[in-house]
C-alpha cells in the first residue's frame, strides 16, 4: 500500500467512477450489522461527517474460524474535509487486543484537529486477528494482518481500488507521509508487518508504537525494517509502567549507535496506556505536548 507508488491493476469488480465526477461519495457498508452500528453511533458521537468503507477484503481473513462472523473487516474513513485537489495523508491505525471497537475515542475524535493543522488525512484500519469481534487468545497477537506478502498485494490491490472507485483518490495523488500507528498489541502487527515485507512496501514516513514495545517486537522490527531505513522516524510512546518502558529501554540499551530517526518518548506518570491509546493519533496533528516530550526525550540522550 502506501506509497501505493509501483500500482498493480485495479479490480474492476466496484463499482463505476461516474459518481465521483459530481464528487458524491457513498458509504459502503458490508460489515455485519453490530459493527456498522457501532460505527454510525461513533460517528454520530463525534459529529463526524464523511464516507465510510467498512467490510470484508480479501487478504485480511475473509476466512476467519474465530471471528464471531466468519470473516474479519477493513475500515476506511475519508472525512469530509478530505480535498481532492490536495495530496493525500495516510494514516493506519493498527488496534490494541480487544480493539476495533473505540472508533470515536480514539480516531474520529481527533479528525478535526488533525485537519486544522493543514493535515488531508483518511484512515485506514484493518480488522486484526485480536479484534473484540473475535474468539481470540493472546497468542494470535503478532499473526496478521497479514500471513505473507502475497495476501497484503491481495488486499492493497483492492483497497487501491476502493479509494479510486469511491472516493476519487488516485494512487498518484497520495503522498509519501503515510503514518502507522501501532497501539498495544498493534505493535506485534507492526512486527508482522517488518517480519513478511510489507513495510518495505508501504514504506511510511512515520512509526508510532502506542506503548506496544512488548516482548521482543521492536527488536524484531527494528532488525527487519528500521536499520535499513533512516528515513523513516520512530517514535516509541512508553507509559511509566510496565513492560512496554522496560523493552524498549533494554533494547536501546543495545544499540551501540542509535540514529537520530528512533525516539523513546518517556511518557509522565499521568499517561497511562489506555490514555496514550486514546490519544496518541494527535500526533498526525502535530499536537504541541507530544512534540515538547519529543523534544525533551532527545535532550536526554
Amino acid at each position: 500500500m502506501i506509497k501505493f507508488s509501483s500500482i498493480l491493476v485495479l479490480l474492476t469488480s466496484i463499482a463505476s467512477t461516474s459518481a465521483i465526477a459530481d464528487d458524491k461519495r457513498t458509504s459502503i457498508y458490508s460489515a455485519p450489522p453490530p459493527m456498522i452500528k457501532l460505527w454510525k453511533n461513533h460517528m454520530d458521537s463525534a459529529g463526524s461527517t464523511g464516507s465510510t468503507w467498512l467490510g470484508p477484503i480479501k487478504g485480511n481473513g475473509t476466512t476467519d474460524s474465530k471471528h464471531k462472523f466468519g470473516k474479519r473487516n477493513t475500515l476506511i474513513y475519508v472525512p469530509a474535509g478530505h480535498d481532492l485537489n490536495k495530496k493525500t495523508d495516510i494514516i493506519i491505525w493498527l488496534h490494541g487486543h480487544w480493539g476495533f471497537n473505540k472508533f470515536y475515542k480514539r480516531i474520529l475524535r481527533h479528525m478535526p484537529k488533525i485537519y486544522s493543522k493543514g493535515k488531508n488525512a483518511i484512515i485506514i484500519a484493518p480488522e486484526l486477528p485480536w479484534s473484540t469481534w473475535t474468539r481470540t487468545p493472546t497468542k494470535r497477537n503478532g499473526t496478521g494482518p497479514f500471513k505473507n506478502f502475497e495476501e497484503y498485494l491481495i488486499w492493497k490491490n483492492y483497497v487501491l481500488n476502493v479509494l479510486f472507485n469511491r472516493f476519487g483518490i488516485h494512487h498518484s495523488e497520495i503522498s509519501k507521509d503515510t503514518v502507522i500507528y501501532g497501539h498495544s498489541a498493534g505493535g506485534s502487527a507492526i512486527k508482522s508487518m517488518a517480519i513478511t515485507g510489507v513495510l518495505r512496501d508501504i514504506d511510511p514516513s512515520v512509526i508510532i508504537f502506542s506503548d506496544s514495545t512488548y516482548g521482543r517486537w521492536l527488536d524484531t522490527v527494528y532488525n527487519f525494517y528500521i536499520k535499513y531505513h533512516p528515513e523513516t522516524s520512530v517514535y516509541i510512546m512508553t507509559a511509566p509502567y510496565g513492560s512496554p518502558r522496560r523493552n524498549a529501554e533494554r533494547f536501546l540499551k543495545s544499540i551501540k549507535t542509535l540514529g537520530e530517526n528512533i525516539v523513546h518518548m518517556k511518557m509522565s506518570k499521568k499517561w497511562t496506556h489506555k490514555r496514550i491509546g486514546d490519544n496518541c493519533l494527535l500526533f498526525s496533528a502535530e499536537n504541541q505536548l507530544f512534540l515538547s516530550i519529543i523534544e525533551d526525550s532527545r535532550q536526554k540522550k
